[in-house]
């Protein structure tokens, strides 16, 4: 049974060999790798999964929940992401000021709500205690 194709006579043209086989290991390139038609075809492999026919097909292909969610959630994400960069793109264009993020909106309502309570609170509080002052005047 032969193992390598070449015949190796001395230990010196085996590290010999191994020489060779490292420098050409590391000289090497996809394109020696993978011709130029199959790095084609795989370009359009990828190109192929960015539409709905490759959700479609990620759909079909999940094995878990998780997966499944996950190729759902992405063209939506996406969708999202584009329909909000356009919107964004035309208010920017008729010159009005970009709108505030859901973030900052939500931080802005948390710390109005929270100083408006305050206020409530205390001003509950300053007739609760106008009310027992009263009362003891009164009963004086």
């Amino acid at each position: 049974m032969k193992l390598y194709r070449k015949k190796l006579d001395s230990l010196d043209a085996l590290k010999r060999e191994q020489l060779r086989l490292r420098y050409e290991s590391k000289k090497a390139d996809w394109s020696d790798l993978l011709p130029t038609p199959d790095l084609q075809t795989l370009g359009s492999l990828f190109h192929l999964k960015k539409g709905w026919l490759g959700t479609f097909m990620e759909v079909l292909s999940a094995k878990s929940e998780v997966q499944l969610l996950i190729a759902l959630a992405m063209p939506l994400l996406k969708a999202w992401n584009q329909k909000r960069t356009k919107l964004r793109d035309k208010r920017a264009a008729s010159g009005l000021p970009p709108k505030p993020s859901f973030f900052k909106k939500a931080l802005r309502e948390l710390f109005i709500g929270y100083i408006v309570g305050k206020a409530v609170m205390k001003g509950f509080s300053g007739l609760r205690s106008w009310q027992n002052r009263r009362k003891k005047q009164h009963s004086n």
